[in-house]
């Protein structure tokens, strides 16, 4: 790979990296977008992964999560997206086993990251016990929002390979930076 090339995607790098701060940034302003937000900002990681590589995605999520961690004053939101943007990094290495599996790492992941946010809510920043009836049901709604979250993000993909990458030609920029 030529130097050339390199400080291509190093400067794409910065650009989608500031692009994710930014996002993360807009949903403290505008507070009730914040998981909308933050969930826009993972796309970014999405599409590095698709373009470039996973690695070149890790370097974007991390990137992003100093940054925001330093300039969003809304934690919760950071947290949010530490968990988010990596599911959209690993979701490409989930979906290479078969369907049913997929599934259940997805959910595993999903509700792997729920216990620890509760523990960490209860035990680090000392929240008053919510009762399991509250659990339980945060559980379920957390999980339905989940799927569903997994089949957008599926279909955004899907509309950017199929669709955008062609018609706004950025295949053919982006060729020149692989």
């Amino acid at each position: 790979m030529s130097s050339k090339v390199k400080t291509r995607r190093i400067a794409l790098g910065a650009m989608l990296t500031s692009l994710s701060v930014v996002l993360m940034y807009l949903g403290t302003v505008i507070e009730v977008l914040d998981l909308t937000c933050c969930a826009c900002a993972s796309l970014i990681t999405v599409f590095a992964v698709i373009e470039f590589s996973r690695k070149y995605a890790y370097g974007v999520y991390a990137a992003t999560l100093i940054l925001s961690s330093l300039v969003v004053p809304n934690k919760f939101e950071v947290a949010a997206y530490a968990f988010i943007a990596l599911y959209s990094i690993l979701k490409s290495v989930i979906e290479r086993k078969k369907t049913g599996l997929s599934r259940i790492i997805k959910l595993a992941y999903f509700n792997i990251v729920l216990v620890l946010a509760l523990v960490v809510a209860k035990y680090l920043l000392l929240t008053p016990d919510l009762g399991l009836l509250s659990v339980i049901s945060f559980a379920v709604l957390g999980n339905i929002a989940f799927v569903l979250f997994d089949i957008a993000l599926t279909s955004l993909i899907t509309l950017y390979v199929f669709k955008l990458r062609t018609r706004f030609k950025l295949d053919k920029y982006l060729s020149k930076m692989r």
